[in-house]
C-alpha cells in the first residue's frame, strides 16, 4: 500500500497527458482510527465531540520530503472521538477527496532486520534508547508484529533492537524482514483532549 491514493496517482499521470492538476486553495488534515486504501475506502475517519478536520500548510519540499510548517491544533474535544493512528491529506474541510495518507509517526525508514543478531538496520536513523516505533509492511521480521508499538534498544549508528515495553528485553527475531519503520505518534483522544501537532510531525515523504 502506498502513501499516495489512487486520486493523487491519476491526478499525477493525467498531467502528462496535458491534463492540468488544479492546486486546491488549501489543504485539511483528518485523523483516521483505520488508515483508508490507496482508493480511499476502507477508512475510518474520527468523528464526534467536535472533531473538525484542520488547515495546514506544507513547506517547500526538499529531495521528495516535507511537513507541516506551522503547528495544526484541532479542537478540544467534547466527547469521546478514539484513537488516531494515521492522518491524511484532503483537498475539502468536508467530504473532497483523498490525496494522501499514512500513520501517525516520523519520516518512514526502509529497513531490514536480521535474526542472527536481532537487529533492526535503517541507514541514517536516529532513534534512541526508549524511543517508541512502529513497523509496518507485509514481510517484517518473525517475532514482530506490524502495526505494534515497540521500544528502541540498543541504538547505535545505522540499527538497534527493540523491545515490548520501555526497557525491556531485546526481542529475539526468528526470520529476517523487511518493512518500514517509524516513531509512533498515535494518539488516543477523550474528553477534554486536544490533538496537537508540531511544526515537522506530519511528515510527506515520497518513496
Amino acid at each position: 500500500m502506498s502513501d499516495k491514493t489512487d486520486y493523487l496517482k491519476n491526478a499525477q499521470i493525467n498531467t502528462m497527458r496535458d491534463v492540468a492538476l488544479s492546486a486546491p486553495a488549501d489543504m485539511y488534515v483528518g485523523l483516521f482510527s483505520t488508515i483508508p486504501a490507496d482508493d480511499g475506502t476502507g477508512g475510518v475517519e474520527l468523528s464526534g465531540g467536535s472533531y473538525a478536520r484542520q488547515a495546514v500548510t506544507l513547506g517547500a519540499p526538499a529531495a521528495g520530503v516535507s511537513s507541516n510548517s506551522g503547528e495544526v491544533a484541532f479542537p478540544v474535544a467534547t466527547g469521546n472521538q478514539g484513537t488516531a493512528i494515521g492522518w491524511g491529506l484532503f483537498d475539502a474541510a468536508a467530504a473532497g477527496n483523498l490525496w494522501w495518507k499514512t500513520r501517525l509517526g516520523g519520516a518512514p525508514l526502509d529497513f531490514i532486520g536480521l535474526a542472527a543478531d536481532d537487529f533492526i538496520y535503517a541507514l541514517g536513523h536516529t532513534f534512541v534508547n526508549t524511543d517508541e516505533i512502529v513497523f509496518t509492511g507485509a514481510s517484517v521480521p518473525g517475532g514482530l508484529t506490524a502495526g505494534t508499538k515497540y521500544f528502541v534498544r540498543d541504538a547505535a549508528t545505522d540499527k538497534f533492537k527493540v523491545a515490548a515495553t520501555s526497557g525491556g528485553a531485546a526481542i529475539d527475531l526468528t526470520a529476517n524482514g523487511t518493512g518500514v519503520v517509524q516513531t509512533d505518534l498515535r494518539k488516543t483522544i477523550n474528553t477534554g483532549d486536544q490533538a496537537k501537532f508540531a511544526i515537522g510531525d506530519l511528515v510527506v515523504k515520497e518513496r
